[in-house]
């Protein structure tokens, strides 16, 4: 898509802000999500990702920039839908696990974003850019068994309906309550997203022209660092649900620094087992953030969920542009020491945390 569009890295950069944009509503989302009625929920956490699987295989018959921005952006209004109606079921189904529980659901996402580059490669190796749309029987598939799971699975108590005025008052209430711990939260995110922006947006491009790597083995390590984050998703949230949650988040953010540092320096074999390394303590960060969300004192679930998408979405898209701006006027080499650096600078907010949520 770069050598099509001839695309500068903060056009790149532009359209993961497109495809979140939706999330800056997702406030208006939860609280339009709380208000509808229990019998057409289970449909809307099915469309979603039917919607969204249709779209983005489509993306490389996209003739111009500008709809691909235009698609991209509605995936987005799906995609903020989905994840915000979800973690309060996997909340509710988790119980007193609710660290194991995230995780478990976390665990699915960063399973197929190892898994999807390298479908994409074998796609775009065997059928062309153009031959997406081959895949979309097998993501339709996938939904239809995520409906089976899911279509009895009664929501009446996670989901709670409340008159005009009430919900006014409750959503009032509740943005007051919550919103420094949720705007600390935010912070920790934008940190934390430079790293994980550069990585998951840049690591084929970094490997294959700082380090001449081929594009099979640039794709392969962005597949070997999702697939390390995929582990300690699930690892991360059960072993916070062991040794709290803010400790959790402070182990993952230093060594996470300290390995992206070594990154920089490193090449070869030591190359790969950074990435494997790196994977691992990143991505335990997310499913531990999560889970301080759904553990918030705030009732219904779906509106904190709301607010967490919006002020991370902020966090994210800042971060995004940043990270696009940076690349272009500084390298992807000199941008890639100086996140690590950057991400030591939520250690304050994350030793306060626990006073705040």
């Amino acid at each position: 898509m770069i050598e099509r569009f001839a695309l500068s890295y903060f056009q790149v950069s532009l359209l993961n802000i497109i495809r979140d944009l939706p999330s800056l509503f997702s406030l208006a989302i939860g609280t339009f999500i709380s208000r509808i009625d229990r019998r057409y929920l289970n449909y809307l956490i099915i469309v979603a990702p039917i919607t969204m699987i249709i779209l983005m295989s489509l993306i490389g018959t996209i003739p111009s920039y500008m709809i691909l921005l235009v698609l991209l952006f509605i995936t987005g209004i799906t995609s903020a839908a989905f994840h915000i109606s979800t973690p309060p079921i996997i909340k509710e189904l988790s119980r007193d696990r609710i660290g194991t529980g995230i995780s478990l659901y976390q665990l699915g996402g960063e399973a197929a974003r190892s898994l999807g580059p390298l479908v994409i490669l074998g796609s775009i190796s065997i059928w062309g850019l153009e031959g997406g749309y081959r895949l979309i029987p097998v993501g339709l598939i996938c939904s239809l068994l995520l409906y089976s799971k899911i279509k009895d699975i009664k929501i009446d108590n996670i989901f709670n309906r409340q008159e005009d005025k009430e919900h006014k008052l409750l959503l009032f209430s509740l943005l007051k309550e919550q919103s420094n711990f949720i705007l600390k939260i935010g912070a920790i995110r934008f940190f934390w997203s430079l790293i994980k922006i550069s990585l998951t947006l840049f690591l084929p491009t970094y490997l294959t022209v700082t380090k001449g790597a081929s594009l099979w083995l640039a794709g392969g390590a962005l597949t070997i660092v999702q697939f390390s984050g995929a582990i300690d998703t699930y690892l991360g949230g059960s072993i916070s649900d062991s040794i709290g949650r803010e400790k959790m988040i402070l182990i993952s953010v230093i060594c996470t620094s300290i390995t992206m540092l070594g990154l920089t320096l490193s090449s070869g074999v030591y190359l790969l087992i950074l990435l494997i390394i790196l994977g691992f303590f990143i991505y335990s960060i997310n499913p531990v953030i999560l889970t301080l969300v759904q553990e918030a004192d705030s009732k219904p679930t779906v509106i904190i969920n709301g607010f967490y998408k919006t002020i991370s979405f902020i966090s994210t898209a800042l971060a995004t542009l940043i990270i696009g701006q940076g690349a272009d006027l500084y390298g992807l080499t000199t941008v890639y020491r100086t996140v690590p650096l950057l991400l030591l600078l939520s250690i304050p907010l994350i030793l306060n945390l626990a006073d705040t949520n």
